[in-house]
């Protein structure tokens, strides 16, 4: 336990034992007049003993104090408490009244009415001077029994037993010197016991009061001044009377009065030593403990040193203000200014105004909550965004500890997910590769500054490239096909990317490695589209402001998505190249077996790159022959077509539909789980009643399916998930035979 804590309960002790001796001695001056042979009559005849009043007054304010300290928290004690010592402080004053100007009851008289003479006064009478220690010590003893006194209450009681202190010290040591104070006038002279009394309650008082409060405060505690207090003034206490002993003492080997303050001076000096002595033993020995203090701090501020060193976290306080208090010598590189520059200013100076009002909002609410909060936020720092992920938690009745954490990299890794599922989708639903451009742009444009941007296809026969989307603040879409020239030119020959500022530009021209086309750039940046190891082309953003740069990360930001644009822009090609060509069913208008192995094929090298998994649905027009033979040919065919219709209506335009023969169809539908296979063929046949129902036919129409799953991690043929599904609408249409 340190020393700190301990202090309180020794100081309550001791108040205990100081009051303890208060009541001890005012119980045995009673005794003695209970007696008529006082007990402590004095340390000599003449003086006068307590007076029985006085013994009683000492008894109340000690019976008031123990009922305090046995019920601390009764609020019916804490008033019984306060109205015995007013009623205490009464009897006083009346006391006091009497004494001076002979008006009111006489309760001394009524109390004793015929005490024995000590002396030359009345010893039955209380003294004015008692009626003065009184009047100090029962306001300082009401002061600490109201309610919950706090430090001024404290203090203020504090001074009134220290001022009790001085005035029972001054009529001991009168006492002590044979100069008691108003002894041998006509005014009753306080009992060198009620002195003695008033003394060791004037103490538990201040004890009582604690350390916390003045003038204790200065008394107690590990500095130097505090040390010399505790040590010069009980010794200064202890000389003078030890002084006052030999001027009171008569015994015969004292020759003549400059023995005794030889005596005196000899014992001082020594006491003086003593004490000189143990205080410098006892500053060594802080002074030590002090040097492996500091020597432990040093270590252990290195060792947070080192652990701020280590940490890549921004550790703040922030108030509710929004001001910067504190910040912690972490990773200074995540900071807008240096910690220097953004003590003293406020979140306005360093967010926009926006974002500066939501964050003291989330500060103010977890002042008032008492719970942590966590959000994301990003900062412009120098050239770059940066995002945080912060924790903060309140510290103080004001204040919040901010921890951030540098998330940069996991929201790229988020916002290329993201850019992957947009392009996906794009490549689905767009109509057209003119749409598809716009959607490539668009997402480009939500990772990087893509104000002047191109996409460029390089024809491998004849040598040229095209430039099917370009948009550019000064340049204008070239209208024709041009030769591999400028950085395009040299990206698609090296099939790698390309960052060239200025000065990197100015350099390649230089050396031949390309011409300089149209209006230079600030920095270009270009990235190869390659599908299976080919490029088929370009896809490149330029800067013509100082203001935007580009760097290494924006560079693999753009290699990245034109890796997925490259796919898209393919399968895009790839669709409308199949329009071209002789690949659609004319009856149905869906693909033909070659239009949907082509296409087919080419989704499923997709899906087993990205791990996507598929389901192809194989279905057979049942009794489609008896509608022939029995109807004719047109019939069929129409029955073909309303097949078609409702399977158009049944799947979803990504899906790649085909009549695969003369009645059976396959469906290939990319990005989906072998969970929609109920929902799938469930929409299938309510669609076949729906239309049953409506239709005015002489048949119905019905279909037999099998459904199977294309798993990437398990891959197979086209060829061979057809036989599959095939296998599986065969037995479905055997059992409903069968049935």
């Amino acid at each position: 336990m340190s020393r700190e804590t301990e202090t309180p309960g020794a100081f309550e002790r001791s108040a205990v034992i100081f009051m303890a001796l208060v009541c001890a001695i005012s119980l045995l001056a009673l005794s003695g007049w209970l007696l008529n042979h006082p007990i402590l009559a004095s340390l000599r005849p003449e003086y006068i003993p307590m007076p029985p009043s006085t013994a009683l007054l000492f008894l109340g304010l000690c019976s008031t104090w123990l009922i305090q300290r046995v019920f601390p928290t009764r609020r019916g004690i804490k008033i019984l408490v306060q109205a015995g010592l007013l009623g205490i402080l009464l009897i006083v004053f009346i006391l006091a009244l009497r004494y001076f100007t002979g008006l009111g009851p006489d309760l001394e008289k009524l109390l004793y009415p015929a005490p024995p003479l000590f002396g030359r006064f009345s010893s039955g009478r209380m003294s004015p001077l008692s009626a003065l220690g009184f009047f100090l010590a029962i306001p300082a003893l009401l002061f600490l029994t109201a309610g919950k006194p706090g430090t001024r209450t404290k203090s203020a009681s504090a001074a009134l037993s220290l001022a009790l202190l001085i005035f029972s010290s001054l009529i001991c040591l009168g006492y002590l010197y044979r100069a008691p104070l108003f002894y041998g006038g006509t005014l009753i002279p306080m009992a060198v016991t009620s002195a003695i009394s008033f003394l060791f309650l004037s103490l538990g008082l201040l004890l009582m009061a604690g350390p916390a409060c003045w003038p204790t405060r200065r008394y107690v505690g590990p500095s130097l001044h505090a040390r010399l207090m505790r040590v010069f003034i009980p010794a200064s206490v202890f000389i003078a009377l030890f002084q006052g002993l030999l001027s009171t003492a008569n015994d015969p080997w004292i020759i003549n009065p400059a023995v005794k303050a030889a005596v005196a001076a000899f014992v001082a000096c020594l006491i003086f030593v003593l004490l000189v002595s143990l205080i410098a033993n006892n500053l060594s020995s802080d002074i030590e403990r002090g040097r492996k203090a500091e020597e432990a701090l040093a270590r252990s501020e290195a060792e947070l040193r080192a652990l701020f060193a280590s940490m890549h976290d921004l550790v703040l306080v922030i108030d509710r203000a929004g001001v910067y208090i504190k910040i912690a010598p972490t990773n200074p590189g995540l900071l807008v200014k240096p910690p220097q520059n953004l003590l003293g200013k406020v979140l306005r100076d360093v967010f926009p105004p926006e974002q500066t009002e939501t964050l003291i909002g989330v500060v103010q609410k977890v002042l008032a909550t008492k719970e942590t909060a966590q959000i994301e936020y990003d900062l412009i720092i120098g050239d770059r965004t940066v995002w945080f992920e912060a924790s903060i938690s309140p510290m103080t009745e004001d204040s919040t500890l901010w921890v951030a954490h540098d998330i940069t990299k996991r929201k790229h890794s988020e916002l290329l997910q993201n850019a992957i599922y947009k392009i996906t989708q794009a490549t689905i639903t767009s109509e057209g590769i003119e749409a598809l451009y716009h959607s490539i742009h668009s997402i480009l444009g939500e990772l990087i500054p893509v104000e002047n941007f191109f996409i460029a296809l390089y024809d491998p026969v004849n040598k040229f490239i095209s430039f099917p989307y370009f948009v550019d603040q000064f340049d204008q879409q070239p209208s024709a096909p041009t030769k591999l020239q400028g950085p395009t030119g040299y990206v698609i020959r090296t099939g790698n990317p390309l960052l060239a500022t200025r000065e990197i530009f100015d350099r390649l021209v230089q050396q031949g490695e390309f011409q300089a086309i149209g209006t230079v750039a600030v920095d270009w940046m270009g990235a190869p589209l390659k599908v299976e190891g080919r490029v088929i082309g370009v896809m490149a953003v330029k800067s013509y402001t100082q203001e935007i740069h580009f760097d290494q990360e924006d560079l693999k930001l753009l290699e990245f998505v034109s890796f997925q644009a490259a796919q898209a822009i393919e399968r895009k090609r790839m669709e409308e190249e199949i329009r071209t060509l002789s690949l659609m069913d004319e009856l149905t208008g869906l693909y033909n077996r070659r239009g949907f192995t082509l296409l087919g094929e080419h989704e499923m090298k997709l899906a087993h790159r990205e791990k996507r998994t598929m389901l192809l649905f194989f279905g057979d027009v049942d009794d489609l022959k008896m509608i022939n033979d029995t109807l004719g040919h047109a019939e069929g065919d129409l029955a073909l077509q309303e097949v078609s219709a409702i399977l158009k209506n049944s799947f979803r335009e990504a899906d790649i539909l085909a009549r695969f023969g003369g009645d059976e169809f396959v469906v290939l539908a990319v990005d989906a789980s072998l969970e929609c296979a109920d929902i799938l063929t469930n929409r299938i046949r309510a669609a076949l009643e729906a239309h049953n129902q409506q239709a005015d036919r002489p048949y119905k129409l019905s279909i037999s399916t099998g459904i199977v799953r294309y798993d990437p991690e398990t891959p197979c043929t086209m060829s061979e998930l057809i036989a599959q599904a095939d296998g599986l609408m065969y037995t479905q249409k055997q059992a409903r035979n069968g049935k």
